[in-house]
């Protein structure tokens, strides 16, 4: 961890660095401070990267806020219009923050964009 946080002062801008002292963090318990530190990249740059978006998501999921990554992807989904995998973990993240008839919505744009993960969420909530 120590080498990343160095490596991370040689260059502050970049995500990929924050992702991987954020992982560390987050695997030794520390998942709020893992979030803090990636809620510190700006919001359309976060928004945009799958890396951050994943790791933010499961640092949520530890503080048990899974409302919040729901919103985070569903915002990165309208950002990334054509991106089946951001709009198949926004379905996810809203079937996991109990928010299912949203979560189908996501489900079907993703399947809409050739997900097949999504086509199996999307027959088990409309299952439910």
């Amino acid at each position: 961890q120590q080498y990343i946080a160095r490596a991370r002062t040689l260059d502050p801008a970049s995500a990929f660095y924050r992702v991987l002292e954020a992982r560390a963090l987050r695997r030794s318990g520390r998942a709020e401070e893992a979030a803090n530190l990636l809620y510190a990249i700006p919001e359309d740059d976060r928004l945009r990267d799958k890396g951050v978006l994943g790791e933010l998501a499961l640092c949520l999921g530890l503080m048990d806020e899974p409302a919040r990554a729901a919103e985070m992807y569903v915002s990165a989904s309208n950002t990334l219009t054509e991106d089946p995998d951001v709009a198949y973990e926004a379905a996810l993240w809203l079937e996991r923050a109990g928010r299912p008839d949203e979560a189908r919505a996501l489900a079907t744009r993703a399947v809409s964009l050739g997900s097949e993960p999504a086509r199996t969420l999307l027959s088990q909530l409309e299952d439910d």
